[in-house]
């Protein structure tokens, strides 16, 4: 750390766009340089407020408003629970994920500086894909968005914007590596790597209305119609062991029903029990009731965004916390809008955007630190190229009538 840190300060502070896959490096590693390079996103992120576009300002405003209660929170965690520094920092990563996005879109750049990150992010994540089993083990997460990344690249082969090259064959790898480890924990790769695929090859077929709708509102109310199918139905369902003869539907219930479904229960019944509006320093771990009947203890995030940031950080930040996931991750589906963008930049963009829709629902790695600079930051900068196509088409608008 003592020897990677000066170098991840100085690339952050730079604000360079095409260092975005470095720092995406030093993230990944989970440790505590990440905490600060996103205290420097959260600097240039507020320092930059007047930049920003209205719709995107009141998010930031909303950030703000919750920057004293979660400073409030690390206090407790650090002066009470008696927690070091960094492991109560990481109690609130979640609200830190948030400001990989401003501060990418907050950096001004050029196409070609945008076409040029969105390489080297593809390249760098699949080469992490493949290397993976010999890197520290927090690069897993990092590495699972190089599964999502090779679908997302054979659509584009496929819909012949690209030629054959270097990172076909490094999906090809990647994806043979999938396949090869494949086992029922891997319906969340799965569904993502192939919404990744979905969301390109709309574009690339210019099937633009039908891309509106996947990128936008209706998916985030499908999650919540599933929230309650399982909820509500989970303890009538029949506990399905997985073996490796069980049919493809019967593994996805079992991963639905058996797997996720507790924890959001559990979830939800301590919001209910505990009612609290703010976060509580020392909430204590849930407990779920497994289909089986067996009763087990965790701390983790509920498997599930929404309801471990209103379980962690309390029922008013969590809510404001969720709307602004929302309104980020479909503010970035606009960038498909654009008739002209590079396949690399629709590789990567389609990617990040489908791991922030499809992965809330059963997990909430997205917005864990070693991951949030993919997710929130490309986001970012499909945004930023979204806004700065539209502030080009009105200046030319108004030059015109002039």
């Amino acid at each position: 750390m003592l020897i990677a840190a000066p170098h991840a300060i100085y690339i952050t502070l730079k604000r360079d766009i095409t260092l975005l896959p470095a720092i995406l490096i030093h993230c990944a590693a989970g440790n505590s340089v990440s905490i600060l390079i996103f205290l420097i996103f959260m600097y240039f992120s507020f320092s930059n407020y007047k930049q920003y576009p209205k719709n995107i300002s009141y998010i930031l405003l909303c950030l703000a408003a919750l920057l004293p209660i979660m400073a409030h929170l690390v206090y407790q965690k650090i002066f009470i629970d008696g927690m070091h520094v960094p492991i109560a920092m990481m109690d609130i990563q979640y609200y830190l994920a948030f400001f990989a996005f401003f501060y990418i879109f907050s950096i001004k750049s050029n196409t070609e500086k945008r076409i040029d990150t969105a390489k080297k992010s593809i390249l760098v994540i699949l080469t992490l894909c493949i290397i993976q089993p010999f890197l520290n083990e927090s690069f897993f997460r990092i590495s699972q968005a190089g599964y999502f990344l090779s679908l997302s690249i054979f659509a584009a082969f496929f819909c012949k914007k690209i030629r054959f090259n270097v990172l076909i064959v490094l999906s090809i790898i990647s994806i043979s590596i999938f396949l090869i480890n494949r086992n029922v924990s891997e319906f969340t790769i799965l569904f993502t790597a192939c919404y990744s695929f979905l969301i390109t090859y709309l574009y690339f077929k210019n099937h633009r209305r039908t891309l509106t709708i996947v990128t936008g509102y209706i998916p985030f109310i499908v999650i919540l119609v599933l929230y309650v199918i399982a909820i509500h139905s989970y303890l009538d369902i029949e506990n399905l062991k997985f073996d490796e003869t069980a049919s493809f539907i019967d593994r996805l219930k079992y991963k639905f029903f058996a797997d996720r479904a507790p924890y959001w229960t559990a979830a939800i019944k301590q919001i209910a029990e505990y009612k609290h509006l703010f976060p509580i320093h020392d909430m204590p771990d849930m407990t779920a009731t497994l289909t089986s009947g067996q009763e087990t203890e965790f701390s983790f995030g509920a498997h599930t965004t929404f309801l471990a940031l209103v379980r962690n950080f309390g029922i008013i930040p969590g809510v404001v916390l969720c709307l602004s996931y929302i309104v980020c991750t479909t503010l970035s589906g606009m960038v498909f809008k654009m008739q002209s963008l590079n396949p690399y930049q629709v590789i990567v963009y389609a990617t990040a955007i489908s791991s922030l829709i499809i992965i809330c629902l059963t997990g909430t790695y997205t917005m864990m630190l070693l991951f949030a600079v993919f997710s929130f930051g490309i986001s970012g900068m499909a945004y930023s190229e979204y806004s700065s196509s539209t502030t080009v088409n009105y200046d030319n608008i108004t030059n015109n009538t002039k």
